[in-house]
């Protein structure tokens, strides 16, 4: 330590969390499944208004999973 200034200076790096865009947030097993479920017997839109009131989740993201992995 005393031969390098820089260790010194007592400074340190901390990397507390990288960013991350809204659209990965990950969405609860529990509402995939509620969604999955409801698709059966409801129009996407409707199942994904739905299942957000429902679980407290953003509907476009419910919608887009939805989109994305139920064939819709």
């Amino acid at each position: 330590i005393a031969e390098d200034d820089n260790r010194k200076k007592g400074e340190m790096v901390l990397l507390v969390h990288g960013y991350r865009d809204a659209g990965e947030q990950q969405l609860p097993d529990e509402a995939l499944r509620t969604l999955t479920i409801l698709t059966k017997e409801l129009p996407l839109k409707k199942a994904a208004a739905l299942v957000a009131e429902i679980h407290q989740l953003k509907k476009n993201a419910l919608y887009k999973w939805g989109l994305e992995n139920l064939g819709e």
